[in-house]
Protein backbone atom coordinates (compact mmCIF):
# COMPACT_ATOMS: atom_id res chain seq x y z
CA UNK A 1 0.00 0.00 0.00
CA UNK A 2 2.70 2.12 0.84
CA UNK A 3 4.58 1.62 -2.31
CA UNK A 4 1.18 2.45 -4.61
CA UNK A 5 0.75 5.93 -2.38
CA UNK A 6 4.41 6.59 -3.52
CA UNK A 7 3.85 6.13 -7.30
CA UNK A 8 0.52 7.88 -6.89
CA UNK A 9 2.30 11.24 -5.66
CA UNK A 10 5.30 10.93 -7.80
CA UNK A 11 2.71 10.83 -10.75
CA UNK A 12 0.58 13.64 -9.50
CA UNK A 13 4.02 15.84 -8.72
CA UNK A 14 4.72 15.01 -12.79
CA UNK A 15 1.41 16.28 -13.82
CA UNK A 16 1.93 19.61 -12.06
CA UNK A 17 5.24 20.13 -13.38
CA UNK A 18 3.79 18.97 -16.84
CA UNK A 19 1.36 21.14 -16.42
CA UNK A 20 3.25 24.66 -15.60
CA UNK A 21 6.19 23.66 -18.43
CA UNK A 22 3.56 23.80 -20.72
CA UNK A 23 2.05 27.47 -19.95
CA UNK A 24 5.18 28.80 -19.84
CA UNK A 25 6.50 27.88 -22.61
CA UNK A 26 3.02 28.91 -24.65
CA UNK A 27 3.33 32.04 -22.69
CA UNK A 28 6.83 32.90 -23.65
CA UNK A 29 5.93 31.93 -27.33
CA UNK A 30 3.43 34.90 -27.37
CA UNK A 31 5.39 37.13 -26.68
CA UNK A 32 8.23 36.49 -29.20
CA UNK A 33 5.85 36.09 -31.88
CA UNK A 34 4.62 39.03 -31.34
CA UNK A 35 7.26 40.95 -30.86
CA UNK A 36 8.97 39.54 -34.09
CA UNK A 37 5.70 40.48 -36.37
CA UNK A 38 6.46 43.86 -35.06
CA UNK A 39 9.97 44.36 -35.80
CA UNK A 40 9.01 42.90 -39.16
CA UNK A 41 6.28 45.55 -39.49
CA UNK A 42 8.62 48.63 -38.54
CA UNK A 43 11.17 47.01 -41.01
CA UNK A 44 9.25 46.69 -43.94
CA UNK A 45 7.89 50.31 -43.27
CA UNK A 46 11.03 51.78 -42.94
CA UNK A 47 11.95 49.77 -46.45
CA UNK A 48 9.24 51.38 -47.78
CA UNK A 49 10.51 54.90 -46.90
CA UNK A 50 13.98 54.63 -47.72
CA UNK A 51 13.22 52.96 -51.03
CA UNK A 52 10.82 55.55 -52.22
CA UNK A 53 12.82 58.24 -50.86
CA UNK A 54 15.74 56.74 -53.09
CA UNK A 55 13.31 56.40 -56.00
CA UNK A 56 12.55 60.12 -55.42
CA UNK A 57 16.13 61.21 -55.29
CA UNK A 58 17.17 59.68 -58.11
CA UNK A 59 14.39 60.62 -60.68
CA UNK A 60 15.20 63.81 -59.41
CA UNK A 61 19.06 63.76 -60.54
CA UNK A 62 17.87 62.03 -63.37
CA UNK A 63 15.59 65.17 -64.55
CA UNK A 64 18.63 67.39 -63.51
CA UNK A 65 21.38 65.59 -65.66
CA UNK A 66 18.88 65.12 -68.47
CA UNK A 67 18.22 68.83 -67.96
CA UNK A 68 21.80 69.59 -68.17
CA UNK A 69 22.74 67.16 -71.12
CA UNK A 70 20.67 69.12 -73.52
CA UNK A 71 21.84 72.16 -72.30
CA UNK A 72 25.34 71.05 -72.68
CA UNK A 73 24.39 69.72 -76.05
CA UNK A 74 23.09 73.01 -77.15
CA UNK A 75 25.84 74.82 -76.23
CA UNK A 76 28.22 72.45 -77.58
CA UNK A 77 26.59 72.17 -80.95
CA UNK A 78 26.47 76.36 -81.18
CA UNK A 79 29.89 76.42 -80.22
CA UNK A 80 31.10 74.02 -82.87
CA UNK A 81 28.84 75.57 -85.79
CA UNK A 82 28.80 79.32 -84.86
CA UNK A 83 29.10 81.22 -88.32
CA UNK A 84 27.66 81.08 -91.61
CA UNK A 85 26.89 77.50 -94.22
CA UNK A 86 25.71 78.48 -96.85
CA UNK A 87 24.83 76.09 -100.05
CA UNK A 88 25.51 76.35 -103.79
CA UNK A 89 22.08 78.42 -104.33
CA UNK A 90 22.99 81.32 -101.99
CA UNK A 91 20.65 80.33 -99.00
CA UNK A 92 22.57 80.43 -95.39
CA UNK A 93 21.85 79.33 -92.00
CA UNK A 94 23.25 81.25 -89.34
CA UNK A 95 24.16 80.01 -85.46
CA UNK A 96 24.60 82.58 -83.49
CA UNK A 97 24.07 83.54 -79.75
CA UNK A 98 22.30 86.66 -78.43
CA UNK A 99 21.44 88.03 -75.14
CA UNK A 100 21.94 84.91 -73.71
CA UNK A 101 19.77 82.74 -75.96
CA UNK A 102 21.12 80.38 -78.97
CA UNK A 103 19.21 81.97 -82.33
CA UNK A 104 18.94 80.23 -85.98
CA UNK A 105 18.29 82.27 -88.76
CA UNK A 106 17.69 81.23 -92.17
CA UNK A 107 18.72 84.02 -95.35
CA UNK A 108 19.33 84.58 -99.10
CA UNK A 109 22.76 86.55 -99.58
CA UNK A 110 22.37 89.92 -101.19
CA UNK A 111 18.18 89.30 -101.49
CA UNK A 112 15.95 91.50 -99.83
CA UNK A 113 14.44 90.25 -96.64
CA UNK A 114 12.65 89.61 -93.75
CA UNK A 115 13.61 86.23 -93.50
CA UNK A 116 13.08 83.61 -90.56
CA UNK A 117 14.74 83.75 -87.40
CA UNK A 118 14.20 82.27 -83.43
CA UNK A 119 15.05 80.78 -80.85
CA UNK A 120 16.08 77.60 -80.23
CA UNK A 121 14.16 75.61 -77.94
CA UNK A 122 15.51 72.35 -77.82
CA UNK A 123 18.57 70.30 -79.37
CA UNK A 124 18.12 65.82 -79.46
CA UNK A 125 20.73 64.10 -80.94
CA UNK A 126 19.63 61.74 -83.50
CA UNK A 127 23.07 59.81 -84.26
CA UNK A 128 26.74 59.81 -83.57
CA UNK A 129 27.15 63.52 -85.93
CA UNK A 130 23.10 63.90 -86.43
CA UNK A 131 20.77 66.59 -84.59
CA UNK A 132 17.34 67.54 -84.52
CA UNK A 133 16.94 71.50 -84.01
CA UNK A 134 13.51 72.43 -82.67
CA UNK A 135 13.16 76.70 -83.10
CA UNK A 136 10.64 79.10 -82.33
CA UNK A 137 10.57 81.21 -84.88
CA UNK A 138 9.59 85.04 -84.54
CA UNK A 139 6.58 86.92 -85.92
CA UNK A 140 7.29 89.18 -88.81
CA UNK A 141 5.01 92.33 -88.89
CA UNK A 142 4.80 92.85 -92.51
CA UNK A 143 5.07 96.32 -94.22
CA UNK A 144 4.53 97.72 -98.21
CA UNK A 145 7.26 96.07 -99.70
CA UNK A 146 6.89 92.70 -97.50
CA UNK A 147 4.40 90.47 -96.03
CA UNK A 148 5.03 89.53 -92.79
CA UNK A 149 3.90 85.88 -90.93
CA UNK A 150 2.56 84.74 -87.29
CA UNK A 151 5.32 83.05 -84.84
CA UNK A 152 5.24 79.60 -85.84
CA UNK A 153 7.53 76.02 -84.54
CA UNK A 154 9.94 74.59 -87.26
CA UNK A 155 12.41 71.56 -87.05
CA UNK A 156 15.16 71.50 -88.65
CA UNK A 157 17.59 68.40 -89.03
CA UNK A 158 21.09 68.78 -89.59
CA UNK A 159 23.98 66.12 -89.99
CA UNK A 160 27.95 66.57 -90.35
CA UNK A 161 29.82 65.60 -93.29
CA UNK A 162 33.41 63.85 -93.09
CA UNK A 163 35.60 66.08 -95.81
CA UNK A 164 38.52 68.15 -96.21
CA UNK A 165 36.04 71.06 -95.66
CA UNK A 166 33.59 71.59 -93.55
CA UNK A 167 29.93 70.46 -94.54
CA UNK A 168 26.78 69.85 -93.07
CA UNK A 169 23.33 68.68 -94.85
CA UNK A 170 20.29 70.18 -93.74
CA UNK A 171 16.79 71.45 -94.52
CA UNK A 172 16.03 75.13 -95.34
CA UNK A 173 13.41 76.49 -93.79
CA UNK A 174 10.47 76.16 -96.39
CA UNK A 175 12.27 73.58 -98.24
CA UNK A 176 11.74 69.60 -98.13
CA UNK A 177 14.55 68.20 -99.26
CA UNK A 178 18.45 68.41 -97.18
CA UNK A 179 20.82 70.38 -99.09
CA UNK A 180 24.90 70.56 -98.40
CA UNK A 181 25.78 74.09 -96.66
CA UNK A 182 29.56 74.97 -96.90
CA UNK A 183 30.95 76.41 -93.40
CA UNK A 184 32.79 80.02 -93.87
CA UNK A 185 33.73 82.49 -90.87
CA UNK A 186 33.09 85.93 -93.07
CA UNK A 187 29.15 87.18 -93.68
CA UNK A 188 29.24 86.83 -97.50
CA UNK A 189 28.61 84.32 -100.01
CA UNK A 190 31.50 82.01 -100.05
CA UNK A 191 31.07 80.71 -103.73
CA UNK A 192 31.81 84.35 -105.71
CA UNK A 193 35.31 83.86 -105.10
CA UNK A 194 35.07 80.46 -104.46
CA UNK A 195 36.22 78.54 -101.32
CA UNK A 196 40.03 77.41 -100.87
CA UNK A 197 39.75 73.69 -100.38
CA UNK A 198 42.43 70.83 -99.64
CA UNK A 199 44.31 69.42 -102.47
CA UNK A 200 44.64 66.16 -101.30
CA UNK A 201 41.00 65.62 -101.48
CA UNK A 202 40.35 66.93 -104.87
CA UNK A 203 43.20 64.23 -106.32
CA UNK A 204 42.09 61.31 -104.08
CA UNK A 205 38.42 61.78 -105.82
CA UNK A 206 40.46 62.62 -109.30
CA UNK A 207 42.99 60.33 -109.43
CA UNK A 208 43.71 58.97 -113.01
CA UNK A 209 43.47 59.07 -117.01
CA UNK A 210 40.53 61.37 -118.22
CA UNK A 211 40.15 61.61 -122.14
CA UNK A 212 38.54 63.28 -124.08
CA UNK A 213 36.81 62.46 -128.00
CA UNK A 214 40.01 64.05 -129.35
CA UNK A 215 42.35 61.76 -127.81
CA UNK A 216 43.68 64.90 -125.54
CA UNK A 217 43.92 63.60 -121.63
CA UNK A 218 43.99 65.11 -118.57
CA UNK A 219 46.27 62.62 -115.98
CA UNK A 220 45.49 63.99 -111.97
CA UNK A 221 48.67 62.58 -109.53
CA UNK A 222 50.66 62.36 -106.75
CA UNK A 223 54.43 61.37 -106.26
CA UNK A 224 57.14 61.48 -104.05
CA UNK A 225 53.88 63.36 -102.26
CA UNK A 226 54.08 66.36 -104.82
CA UNK A 227 50.25 66.68 -106.11
CA UNK A 228 50.20 67.52 -110.04
CA UNK A 229 48.72 66.95 -113.23
CA UNK A 230 49.95 66.61 -116.67
CA UNK A 231 47.90 67.69 -119.86
CA UNK A 232 48.42 65.75 -122.89
CA UNK A 233 47.74 63.62 -126.33
CA UNK A 234 47.58 60.02 -126.68
CA UNK A 235 49.79 58.53 -129.19
CA UNK A 236 51.75 61.62 -129.92
CA UNK A 237 55.13 62.76 -129.23
CA UNK A 238 55.88 65.71 -126.43
CA UNK A 239 56.83 67.18 -124.48
CA UNK A 240 53.18 68.36 -122.83
CA UNK A 241 52.35 70.71 -119.68
CA UNK A 242 52.41 69.10 -116.58
CA UNK A 243 52.85 71.33 -113.14
CA UNK A 244 51.91 71.18 -109.82
CA UNK A 245 49.27 71.83 -108.02
CA UNK A 246 49.17 75.11 -106.26
CA UNK A 247 45.91 75.92 -105.06
CA UNK A 248 42.09 74.10 -105.62
CA UNK A 249 39.29 76.64 -105.39
CA UNK A 250 35.80 75.04 -104.64
CA UNK A 251 32.77 77.05 -106.24
CA UNK A 252 29.75 74.65 -104.91
CA UNK A 253 30.65 70.52 -104.59
CA UNK A 254 31.73 70.25 -108.27
CA UNK A 255 33.11 72.64 -109.36
CA UNK A 256 37.14 73.65 -109.12
CA UNK A 257 39.23 76.46 -110.48
CA UNK A 258 42.70 74.78 -109.72
CA UNK A 259 45.89 77.13 -110.12
CA UNK A 260 48.89 74.62 -111.57
CA UNK A 261 52.20 75.99 -111.51
CA UNK A 262 53.82 74.62 -115.36
CA UNK A 263 56.69 73.69 -114.98
CA UNK A 264 59.83 75.01 -117.62
CA UNK A 265 61.26 73.34 -120.14
CA UNK A 266 64.76 73.95 -121.40
CA UNK A 267 63.62 72.92 -125.01
CA UNK A 268 65.72 70.51 -127.40
CA UNK A 269 65.97 70.40 -131.07
CA UNK A 270 62.22 69.62 -131.69
CA UNK A 271 60.58 71.60 -129.37
CA UNK A 272 61.17 74.96 -128.06
CA UNK A 273 61.56 75.97 -124.65
CA UNK A 274 58.98 77.66 -122.29
CA UNK A 275 59.36 79.44 -118.91
CA UNK A 276 57.10 78.19 -115.87
CA UNK A 277 53.86 79.82 -115.57
CA UNK A 278 50.67 79.56 -113.47
CA UNK A 279 47.91 77.81 -115.25
CA UNK A 280 44.15 78.44 -114.18
CA UNK A 281 42.75 74.71 -114.86
CA UNK A 282 38.69 74.77 -114.50
CA UNK A 283 36.90 71.44 -114.18
CA UNK A 284 33.67 69.87 -113.37
CA UNK A 285 32.36 66.97 -112.00
CA UNK A 286 29.47 65.81 -114.47
CA UNK A 287 26.34 64.45 -112.57
CA UNK A 288 25.87 61.41 -114.86
CA UNK A 289 26.07 57.53 -114.74
CA UNK A 290 29.25 57.42 -116.34
CA UNK A 291 31.97 59.32 -114.55
CA UNK A 292 33.10 62.18 -116.65
CA UNK A 293 34.09 65.79 -116.18
CA UNK A 294 33.90 68.80 -118.07
CA UNK A 295 37.13 70.86 -118.43
CA UNK A 296 38.98 73.20 -120.76
CA UNK A 297 42.17 71.84 -122.06
CA UNK A 298 45.53 74.04 -121.84
CA UNK A 299 45.67 76.33 -124.78
CA UNK A 300 41.50 76.03 -125.56
CA UNK A 301 38.82 78.60 -125.05
CA UNK A 302 36.12 75.80 -125.00
CA UNK A 303 35.29 73.23 -122.60
CA UNK A 304 35.21 69.69 -123.77
CA UNK A 305 34.23 66.42 -121.40
CA UNK A 306 36.26 64.02 -120.18
CA UNK A 307 35.72 61.00 -119.66
CA UNK A 308 37.13 58.28 -116.64
CA UNK A 309 39.63 55.73 -117.67
CA UNK A 310 40.42 52.52 -115.15
CA UNK A 311 42.95 51.08 -117.37
CA UNK A 312 43.71 53.85 -120.25
CA UNK A 313 46.63 51.28 -121.88
CA UNK A 314 44.14 48.66 -122.43
CA UNK A 315 43.21 48.99 -125.97
CA UNK A 316 45.89 50.70 -127.24
CA UNK A 317 45.89 53.50 -125.84
CA UNK A 318 49.54 55.05 -124.66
Amino acid sequence: MKKTAVIIVLLSVVLILSSCITVNINSNGDQTTDAVTTAAQTEEQTTTATTETQTDAATTAAETDVEQTEQELTAELFNSHKGYWTNEDGKFIYFGEENGAYRVSFGIWNAGGPFPSGTVTSVTKTGEKSYLLKISIDAVQGNDENGGWEAYEVTTPLTDVDGARRVMTAVYDGDTELSKFYYSEKAENPFLDGVETDAADFVINHLGYWTNDDGKYIYVGEENGEKFISFAVWNAGGPFPVGDIKTVKAFGSRTYVITVGIRGFEGNEEVGSWDPYDFDFHITDNETTDRSVTAVYPGEETESVFYYQENPFAGGMG
